[in-house]
């Protein structure tokens, strides 16, 4: 009776009343194989490992002959993760019961876990063929089929499962990783939603919610459902290297690194964490933090590509580009199929001038966070060279209105093949795209498309006519400025005097923009120079600028007026000299043939290459390095001075 009681305290989640009368039993009977076997799972549960296996040892001693003992003994190894121990207590119920389902199903977990996976297979096999109306065994084989990357299989096995249960929480949870693993995330997203319907508690169904709202590039979600996870077990290492993963995204770097930091005080050995920790130091530029984390990472898991590649993001920071390819050759030899390590060696291929390499390289940006929900995928294929006489081929923006000037270049040479070109553009951009030679139709970007024969991003165009350094389609002018709007400005602006065009700041939204942009008042020496007039080419003013534009009205400011590209255009045409950060204006002026002034940071982007002054891309424009991080004073006293060198020579 007093053992009944004991029984019905533990199945009514009451293990600490279960375990007192366990042990009033065993206080006058201490070889009670029951008492034993039962204080086992108990203790198992409780998370006290060394007393369960004295009681399971215990209870061995007394009766070798109990199938469901052995089964709850390697229950309590699985809890461990001990599943080589498990196995062996699997099997022992097994030669007692050949035919015990719940002991076939739990073995082939166990075996999956130590990646015996068809031994795993065939247990679990049996037990759904000796229990077809048992939701777990299929539970648990699809969980085997995840193992096996076999998702069809996996997703077959929870939904059996949930047909059997329909708030099966396990299948629900198990439903979602599959579905993220497909990267199916809105499916995966409903999954864990149903999970999470049944327990709102389930703490796994919200990292699983987390993960796939990440995926979708929805970090704010993901981390509130990492939140929610929290607030149930703010003692996992996972959530909180997760919360950080979120952050990051977010630009929140200070509150990522506390989150990493939380998750490596729980698990000091978790090597992602001391990765993605890295990346964020590296962000911050405290460089020698970041190297030391990837260490420890690599340390822990020297097969850790993302941290090879972290280490290799953090060199190319530093302009250490030889060290910073091996680094991303080793991540992607450890992972081939890691795109973020393929684009960054394409980038300093490109960087260097090494066209033919980087090209390939950088056709894994479809393949990367950033870039992965840019792909278009038309039914029509990709052009990636060869001939295309007779064809329609759609030309498609896919980055930045600069990427798109820059890249309209080739064009005319498609239509030069024999092709019918279709150039699809910003909105912004469809006027002054017009312009392009041999073009037969110009198209607003989330417009209907015309019929098509092929297709090619506008960035993939290099590659596609297997453009090096010597075959650089350079000559310029391929934009034009429409007469009427040139006439109109000409009367606007000065017709006498050395007129300079200024724009100091590019996309905000860029993830290089604060090394990329100068700071109005920093750019400002430039524009004293005596024989220079100075019109601001900035549409969009930042904080402050309208202030700054005021107390100097030695640069006229036409933001205001400027309503398209045409008209920006049309006042360079008017100009003698464009100075630009790196940004739209700067291209808009190299594909006008305008002299212009590119004034760049220590680490530039691929197509104003390394060291030299010239470009390659625009003949008519020169460039000026900083030769030290944010040092953007002696590019302006540079500036200023070659200015005057100009304005003298004419």
């Amino acid at each position: 009776m007093l053992f009944e009681q004991g029984v019905q305290a533990q199945k009514s989640g009451k293990p600490a009343e279960a375990e007192a009368i366990y042990r009033r039993i065993l206080a006058t009977d201490a070889r009670n194989f029951d008492a034993l076997h039962m204080l086992g799972i108990v203790c198992s549960e409780q998370g006290r490992p060394d007393e369960a296996e004295r009681a399971f040892r215990e209870a061995e001693a007394v009766d070798r002959a109990f199938p469901p003992f052995f089964h709850n003994f390697g229950l309590h190894y699985v809890r461990q993760k001990q599943f080589e121990n498990a196995v062996a207590q699997f099997d022992t119920a097994i030669k007692l019961h050949p035919n015990y389902p719940p002991v076939l199903s739990d073995r082939g977990s166990a075996l999956a876990e130590i990646g015996r996976l068809q031994e795993a297979l065939d247990s679990h096999n049996k037990a759904v063929a000796l229990a077809p109306n048992v939701p777990i065994v299929f539970a648990n084989r699809a969980l085997t089929f995840l193992k096996q990357k076999d998702y069809a299989a996996a997703l077959r096995d929870f939904d059996e499962a949930l047909k059997r249960a329909p708030n099966h929480l396990q299948a629900w949870l198990g439903r979602g990783n599959t579905l993220l693993e497909m990267k199916r995330n809105e499916e995966a997203i409903a999954a864990f939603d149903r999970a999470i319907s049944f327990n709102p508690d389930f703490a796994d169904a919200w990292m699983g919610r987390a993960a796939a709202c990440f995926n979708l590039k929805h970090p704010g979600d993901a981390l509130a459902a990492f939140d929610r996870a929290l607030s149930i077990r703010g003692d996992i290492a996972e959530i909180w290297a997760g919360r950080g993963t979120a952050l990051t995204e977010l630009n929140r770097n200070d509150e990522a690194l506390r989150a990493f930091d939380k998750a490596l005080a729980l698990d000091p050995g978790m090597a992602e964490a001391l990765s993605r920790r890295g990346g964020v130091l590296t962000k911050l530029k405290r460089y020698d933090e970041a190297f030391a984390d990837f260490d420890k990472a690599l340390a822990l898991r020297p097969d850790l590509a993302p941290a090879w590649g972290g280490r290799g993001d953090a060199l190319f920071e530093l302009r250490r580009y030889d060290e910073a390819l091996a680094a991303y050759e080793t991540a992607s030899a450890l992972k081939p199929d890691f795109a973020e390590t393929q684009f960054s060696e394409g980038f300093i291929q490109l960087l260097r001038g090494d066209l033919a390499l980087g090209w390939k390289g950088y056709e894994a940006r479809w393949d990367t966070r950033q870039y992965a929900g840019a792909r278009r995928n038309f039914t029509q294929p990709m052009w990636s060279g060869g001939d295309i006489a007779g064809k329609t081929l759609l030309i498609h923006a896919e980055q930045g209105l600069g990427d798109t000037i820059m890249m309209a270049r080739y064009a005319p040479m498609a239509a030069a093949r024999g092709a019918k070109v279709v150039l699809e553009a910003q909105p912004a951009l469809v006027p002054l795209m017009q312009s392009v030679e041999g073009v037969a139709q110009v198209v607003a970007k989330g417009a209907m498309l015309p019929a098509f024969d092929i297709h090619c991003p506008i960035m993939s165009l290099p590659l596609a006519f297997g453009t090096d350094l010597a075959t650089i389609p350079a000559a310029t002018p391929y934009l034009k400025a429409p007469a009427d709007a040139l006439a109109r400005w000409r009367s606007r602006l000065p017709s006498v005097g050395f007129k300079v065009g200024l724009a100091w700041a590019g996309n905000p939204n860029h993830g290089k923009d604060n090394e990329r942009s100068i700071p109005l008042k920093d750019i400002l020496p430039a524009s004293s120079v005596d024989g220079a007039s100075f019109f601001s080419l900035q549409k969009d003013l930042r904080e402050g600028d309208q202030d700054v534009l005021k107390a100097n009205p030695q640069i006229v400011n036409l933001g205001a007026e400027i309503k398209t590209f045409l008209d920006t255009a049309a006042i360079m045409m008017s100009l003698d000299l464009v100075i630009s950060v790196d940004t739209a204006v700067a291209h808009l002026a190299g594909a006008l043939g305008k002299p212009v002034w590119v004034l760049q940071p220590t680490n530039p982007d691929w197509r104003w290459l390394l060291e030299r002054s010239d470009s390659p891309w625009y003949p008519t424009a020169r460039l000026f390095r900083q030769t030290s991080d944010g040092d953007w004073r002696s590019v302006v006293d540079e500036v200023r001075a070659e200015l005057r060198k100009a304005i003298a020579g004419r």
